[in-house]
């Protein structure tokens, strides 16, 4: 949802995204082997934070350059958090994270073995297609 399926409009109706873009992609399952300290970003933290979520998870890509911004003043003035996490904009059933590569050393992470290309000789995969369905999204 954040990548392949992010500009899909929200509108009744059949939309068209291009199946190239699920070409050289992969869904990938990592593995947290400690506790970050994240930045929750998530709307009730948001409130207490004085910040409204259209101004910073609930934008679009025009947006980018001023989250970018303040996401490197919140690095720069909290050196102990590794990262942010708030619930996908995409999908709201599922949480985003950002980790910030300077402070997680790789072997926090691993892999899970579970990584699946979106498509596969030209045909994308079964839960790509199920959530182009349930978003109403041919794959053309």
């Amino acid at each position: 949802m954040e990548s392949v399926f992010r500009d899909v409009p929200y509108r009744a109706g059949f939309k068209h995204v291009d199946a190239k873009r699920l070409g050289g992609r992969a869904c990938s399952t990592l593995q947290f082997q400690t506790d970050f300290q994240l930045l929750d970003l998530s709307k009730v933290a948001l409130r207490g934070l004085g910040i409204p979520p259209r101004q910073l998870i609930d934008t679009t890509k025009a947006h980018y350059p001023a989250t970018r911004a303040w996401a490197e003043q919140v690095y720069a003035a909290h050196p102990h958090i590794q990262g942010f996490l708030w619930s996908s904009r995409q999908d709201d059933r599922a949480l985003a994270v950002v980790l910030f590569g300077s402070r997680v050393k790789a072997s926090d992470l691993l892999d899970a073995k579970l990584s699946r290309p979106l498509i596969r000789s030209g045909i994308p995969e079964d839960f790509v297609l199920e959530l182009a369905t349930d978003l109403k999204v041919l794959l053309k």
